[in-house]
């Protein structure tokens, strides 16, 4: 069953309805406003509540335990895993941890082999690149 604990949050405006993202992986825009992350972009925590137009204040985890949407469909992810946002802002189990590009935002508290499952996860600091 997963569960949150809250060490700190953080609110920005959203960028535009989010409110279908809660628990997703969400990053800054070149504006400065919450948007869904995707593979390449740098998360900067999970989306707590449900800003559901442009402006209205989103809830970021920034550290602490929180739930996840995550994507195991895959590459299951086990307890320990590395987590990263897929294309969805889904958290997905990185397989690449020396990319350029291999920045987690979180470690799986929880194992899961399927898309769409809520999992809990510690979400840390902004910029961990696991195996640098």
């Amino acid at each position: 069953m997963a569960v949150y604990k809250d060490v700190l949050t953080y609110s920005w405006p959203a960028s535009g309805d989010l409110s279908s993202y809660q628990y997703h992986a969400v990053y800054l825009n070149s504006s400065g406003k919450l948007a869904v992350a995707n593979a390449t972009s740098k998360a900067v925590g999970i989306l707590q509540n449900k800003p559901d137009a442009a402006d209205k204040a989103g809830s970021v985890m920034l550290l602490g335990i929180s739930k996840a949407v995550v994507d195991a469909n895959s590459v299951n992810i086990t307890y320990g895993d590395w987590l990263k946002p897929n294309a969805s802002g889904h958290l997905v189990k990185m397989t690449n941890t020396s990319s350029a590009e291999a920045y987690a935002v979180a470690i799986a508290l929880e194992p899961s082999t399927a898309d769409g499952d809520i999992i809990s996860v510690f979400v840390m600091p902004y910029g961990i690149r696991p195996g640098v």
